[in-house]
């Protein structure tokens, strides 16, 4: 019974401490394999190159071995960019023009720079081990989010070489915008009603409006949240609808989507707590 995984660092880029790097990835993909509950594997010899690796967010790994007899071989190249100033100029046909105009523009390429400044300085305060091992770890959000990609797919063909079924969490994520979405219509109406039936003699209207408004966004807001939190970490980190919402999200990581979780249960709770208040002195 053969149980290796062997990781290599061969790219060009000069970093802090590569060996810290390869044990950083060697223990993220023997970690996965291990929770395997739902799969019995017994032997596995996997080689992980790292050819490539910048800090302006170029990640390729390169694998190759078995896992159960089955040979699993591939090429994983991921790039993460910075948003563009404009979201027409530089269009390519690598994707399609609304996707790309989803993804640059000046609102967005000022709201990226926020979030990076923001991440930077957390990184900067408590740096994570990959982090560690690369240095400069204020600048080198883009290449750990690359990073964190290229275990992803790593994950992704290990799982679907051994044919192992899915968290189910799509359909959770689902139920639970959908859940979170006719939240905020029922509640919305149902506060409106509340607010037009009792608002004779009323001393602000203007403050039981918002009052709705906040009920009703702080309830759905709740709701989202905390399923947000309730989805399988599985499903973030190796299954393909997972990571695809996390890319379209922004979040780029399972961390980052268990802290908005978190953040957006929160916000709500108290959004709804004061729009009840608004409600009640209106």
């Amino acid at each position: 019974m053969v149980q290796q995984i062997n990781v290599e660092y061969s790219a060009e880029q000069e970093l802090t401490n590569p060996n810290e790097l390869s044990r950083y990835v060697q223990t993220e993909i023997k970690q996965h394999i291990s929770s395997l509950d739902d799969v019995h594997v017994s032997d596995w010899d996997l080689q992980i190159r790292i050819s490539s690796f910048t800090f302006a967010g170029k990640v390729k790994m390169e694998l190759s071995g078995t896992i159960d007899d089955k040979t699993v071989k591939a090429t994983l190249l991921n790039v993460n960019k910075r948003p563009h100033m404009s979201a027409t100029k530089g269009y390519g046909t690598y994707v399609s023009k609304r996707e790309y105009e989803q993804r640059n523009g000046a609102i967005l390429a000022f709201v990226w720079f926020i979030c990076e400044l923001l991440r930077g300085t957390v990184r900067f305060m408590f740096p994570s081990e990959p982090a560690r091992a690369v240095g400069r770890s204020f600048f080198v959000g883009r290449a750990l989010r690359s990073l964190d990609d290229c275990l992803a797919d790593i994950r992704i063909l290990i799982d679907e070489k051994i044919e192992r079924p899915e968290s189910g969490g799509h359909a959770k994520h689902r139920s639970a915008f959908w859940t979170a979405l006719v939240t905020l219509i029922v509640s919305l109406a149902a506060a409106l009603v509340w607010f037009v039936l009792g608002s004779e003699g009323a001393n602000d209207p203007t403050r039981g409006i918002f009052g709705c408004l906040l009920v009703s966004g702080g309830a759905a807001g709740v709701i989202y949240g905390w399923n947000l939190l309730m989805i399988p970490k599985r499903f973030f980190r190796s299954e393909k609808s997972g990571r695809e919402f996390l890319r379209r999200s922004g979040l780029g990581t399972c961390g980052c989507a268990a802290t908005a979780g978190v953040v957006l249960f929160i916000c709500s709770f108290l959004s709804a707590a004061l729009g009840l208040v608004l409600l009640i002195k209106a």
